[in-house]
């Protein structure tokens, strides 16, 4: 079973990215415009259109960007073991009796799991913005069993405390 992330996951984290880029240049253009003597943000008056059109398209391609860098880094569930991507794209298979260290990650504010092959120190990344935690444990109890360690970082527990990944 693959898994991947949903569209409004990443529509959402592009929005808070956005929202923080926009604040930041927002307390920039009030900064330089009080030091410079001018009133302040006189910036946005000229141009209220055109500023709205650049922050919707900032957005959506924020969003876009996620969602297919995400997709291109689906891992794999299967009966023989995890399939994945390293962080540097390299495609990589850990058996389940090779599953060694799990551990909890966010790369550029990405949420992440890494799981580290015990006899090769291959690692897989799992982005987990927008998956389906309940499928995941699901697919992990069928095929890596109920005591496995994946099993256990992807337990309805666990998941609940991460309802905003």
């Amino acid at each position: 079973m693959k898994f991947h992330p949903r569209l409004h996951s990443c529509l959402v984290f592009a929005g808070r990215l956005c929202a923080w880029v926009v604040a930041s240049l927002l307390v920039v253009a009030l900064v330089a415009d009080l030091l410079n003597g001018r009133p302040p943000l006189n910036v946005i008056r000229g141009a209220p259109l055109t500023i709205i059109s650049i922050v919707l398209g900032m957005w959506l391609a924020f969003a876009a960007t996620f969602y297919v860098v995400l997709w291109l880094w689906t891992w794999t569930v299967h009966a023989s073991g995890l399939d994945g991507r390293s962080y540097w794209g390299r495609r990589v298979h850990i058996r389940w009796e090779d599953v060694g260290q799990i551990y909890a990650t966010s790369i550029e504010g990405i949420p992440a799991l890494g799981v580290v092959s015990l006899t090769s120190k291959r690692e897989i990344m799992l982005y987990v913005l927008g998956v389906d935690w309940a499928e995941a444990h699901r697919a992990l109890l069928r095929h890596a069993g109920p005591d496995h360690a994946l099993t256990h970082a992807f337990a309805p527990s666990r998941a609940d405390s991460r309802r905003d990944i």
